[in-house]
């Protein structure tokens, strides 16, 4: 029996730790398992990818067009300068991030560089911050022969990535824009856009909205040749800086689609008889998160059973047939109050004995 497993992290567990200990419970008897690290931007995304090249996360603090530090350590451990502060700078005085201090996660591995800028929140002040000081973090850590992996939550702009244009775009075009599910198909302009559902949940003038919009149009239009560009979806990722990648030849995507195309999860599910994925908590509402969502979708095509191994399972099985998935287990037994709670507390060899009793129902 050959069975694939595609897991989100529990707790303090990551990915590749959660599916190892659910895949053993398998391979104790005698399947053949392959275990798929994946991650939600944001949540656990940056740790399965570098558990996915075999990298290794490091910390680095980027202070306006400054890299602050002795060294950054790449792929395999190997350590290189850091590089001298660049002479462009694409700050402008009035950016409120120019200057400050910017935690970064970095990654290398295979002519690929993963970037996770900790940027703050800067509230309504968003609307009026650039996008330019993402290009000072790019530069300070990417060589021109990277391949930019580049995580991005929540971000303190809403330029439809301007700011990082003007300050020079060469980087666009070798980045893939990871963000949540909900972003990747976020649209920057038109009444589904970023202005008029951010700028009605906080009771925005309707004539201020207007005026913003329209600028967002007419900078669509500058960049790609069509002021409608703003409505594709992705177009709003990231504050609108996914028009700009998309414009320049980059791409947008969820963490979990980025991780599955990395390991070939689609022709691995060709070949699986079984897909086993998990989560915290598996209820109607959310059905287990992105990862979940996302392995169901790519199963469905394969014709291949998918089941959920989870800290509890509140959905109906008639539930769980309506999104695809076969059969959904709970490791905790009874109500569980706050099972992402309790789940910070197993270890992988908990999982892996709770798990046995569930690999012997769907094992043959």
């Amino acid at each position: 029996m050959r069975v694939l497993v595609v897991t989100d992290g529990w707790g303090q567990l990551s990915s590749a730790t959660v599916g190892t200990a659910l895949g053993r419970a398998w391979s104790q008897l005698d399947a053949q398992v392959a275990v798929v690290p994946v991650g939600v931007c944001g949540a656990g995304f940056s740790q399965a990818w570098a558990d996915a090249h075999h990298a290794r996360l490091e910390h680095v603090v980027v202070s306006g067009s400054a890299l602050v530090g002795d060294e950054v350590v790449g792929d395999g451990g190997q350590t290189t300068p850091a590089r001298a502060p660049s002479s462009r700078s694409s700050c402008g005085e009035a950016d409120a991030l120019s200057g400050n201090d910017i935690d970064v996660t970095v990654a290398r591995a295979a002519g690929q560089v993963l970037i996770r800028p900790e940027l703050p929140d800067l509230g309504q002040r968003r609307w009026n911050e650039s996008s330019a000081v993402l290009a000072n973090v790019v530069d300070e850590l990417t060589s021109p022969d990277e391949h930019i992996v580049l995580e991005l939550g929540q971000v303190p702009w809403r330029d439809g990535g301007r700011g990082a244009v003007e300050a020079g775009d060469s980087w666009l075009e070798r980045t893939t824009l990871v963000v949540n599910s909900r972003d990747a198909e976020t649209q920057l302009t038109g009444l589904r856009g970023v202005v008029s559902t951010e700028g009605r949940a906080e009771l925005m003038d309707a004539d201020e909205m207007l005026r913003r919009d329209r600028e967002l149009c007419e900078w669509a239009g500058e960049l790609t040749g069509d002021d409608s560009s703003g409505q594709t979806p992705g177009a709003g990722a990231a504050g609108g800086l996914g028009m700009a990648v998309m414009a320049r030849g980059g791409r947008v995507c969820t963490g979990p689609a980025l991780l599955m195309e990395h390991a070939h999860a689609a022709a691995t599910m060709d070949a699986a008889d079984l897909v086993v994925t998990g989560c915290t908590e598996l209820n109607f509402g959310t059905m287990g998160g992105e990862v979940v969502t996302t392995v169901t979708q790519l199963a469905a095509g394969h014709m291949v059973p998918v089941i959920v191994v989870a800290g509890s399972v509140t959905a109906s099985s008639r539930e769980l047939r309506q999104t695809g998935i076969e059969d959904a287990q709970a490791l905790f037994e009874g109500e569980v109050l706050d099972p992402e709670a309790q789940l910070v507390a197993v270890d992988p060899q908990w999982i892996t004995a709770r798990t046995l009793p569930v690999a012997r129902t769907w094992c043959w």
